[in-house]
């Protein structure tokens, strides 16, 4: 009850970087895709209540320098289909808000897999029916987008899909 705070926000950020993307279907069925993002975001100017330990310069929190993507597709002429995609993020600063005040620290890089697929079980007329399987990150791999609290593991979801045609 006795304390009273103060909120003052950073008041300036800037960010350059590249992205590139690049996508293919080298045979009948088959696609790719790929991206990569190179990211320097940092701190550009304090507000002038501003009492946090960021100094103009420091790296923006939780923006990956490197982070990119990989994805494979297989679509099948019965309407099946499967995807799988490899994200990449790279290291980046975070706080420890555990202690005040927030120390810095670096998040590792991590690869995540994901896998999806579709099946169709009823297929013209006017509601197709299909099966579809998604897991996400595929190999339970242990990782953090913020500090302190871990992404989820290996999540598998079983459904599916009604599309009703209206005509």
């Amino acid at each position: 009850p006795d304390y009273v705070g103060t909120y003052a926000n950073l008041r300036g950020a800037s960010s350059k970087g590249f992205e590139l993307e690049l996508s293919t279907a080298p045979r009948r069925g088959w696609s790719g895709s790929a991206s990569l993002t190179l990211l320097k975001a940092v701190v550009s100017e304090l507000g002038a209540g501003y009492q946090g330990d960021a100094q103009v310069g420091d790296e923006l929190l939780r923006r990956p320098r490197k982070s990119g993507s990989l994805s494979a597709r297989w679509t099948g002429s019965s309407g099946a289909s499967a995807i799988v995609t490899a994200r990449h993020i790279g290291k980046r600063p975070d706080l420890d808000f555990r202690a005040f005040p927030s120390a810095r620290v670096t998040l590792p890089s991590a690869t995540i897999a994901d896998l999806a697929a579709s099946l169709p079980v009823v297929r013209g007329g006017r509601t197709p029916v299909a099966l579809t399987l998604n897991v996400d990150n595929v190999f339970d791999k242990k990782y953090q987008e913020v500090f302190n609290f871990a992404a989820p593991g290996r999540r598998v979801l079983v459904g599916g899909r009604v599309e009703a045609l209206l005509r």
